[in-house]
């Protein structure tokens, strides 16, 4: 599976903007400091939809029994929730990964911007194209690739054990370096 055609793209959503949009898109936001681990959303939640300004969130599904699937990373100056801006939402978590910076949009305020608004549609379709082509690939590499290039896709444990990312113990792997976990990711699949 060549590695080219795996390649993550990113959106920075307020750049998509005019001024007069972006401030249209922040009208009633707030913003805050979130630490590592916090869930900033859930199922069930009010809706919410972020920008993320500074750090990474991780989305992810899980089943009652505890089990999680990690579906999504939202990196800085990407968009959260951009589904619950145009539909209801996902029944996903977010999880912010390390000491983040986030901006909550006030969903019903962005909602009328987009009805109102086609550049503002147009980055939200753009957020919402680009998570599905990433998607595609992860599903790609998760079934069609071999073990090794699964692996190098999630996880290459010992490289990053030897550069302090990771840290394991037998049946456990802890990562201490999220963002640069993230940016490792970004580069091979870039390749």
């Amino acid at each position: 599976m060549a590695t080219a055609a795996l390649a993550r793209d990113d959106v920075d959503f307020l750049s998509l903007l005019s001024a007069a949009n972006r401030r249209r898109v922040l009208e009633r936001s707030t913003r805050a400091v979130y630490s590592a681990g916090t869930i900033a959303f859930r199922p069930g939640d009010p809706l919410r939809a972020y920008l993320v300004e500074r750090g990474l969130l991780r989305i992810f599904m899980s089943i009652p029994d505890g089990r999680q699937a990690t579906v999504a990373f939202i990196h800085a100056s990407e968009l959260a929730g951009g589904v619950t801006i145009m539909t209801r939402p996902p029944s996903v978590f977010a999880q912010v990964v390390v000491e983040s910076i986030l901006t909550t949009l006030e969903v019903e305020t962005v909602r009328r911007v987009v009805a109102r608004e086609n550049q503002v549609s147009r980055a939200v379709a753009t957020h919402l194209a680009t998570q599905v082509r990433d998607a595609f690939r992860l599903i790609a590499v998760r079934s069609l690739g071999s073990i090794r290039e699964r692996l190098a896709y999630d996880l290459a444990i010992k490289g990053f054990r030897a550069t302090g990312i990771i840290k394991t113990r037998p049946g456990v792997v802890r990562v201490i370096d999220a963002v640069r976990l993230a940016q490792t990711v970004r580069a091979f699949v870039a390749a």
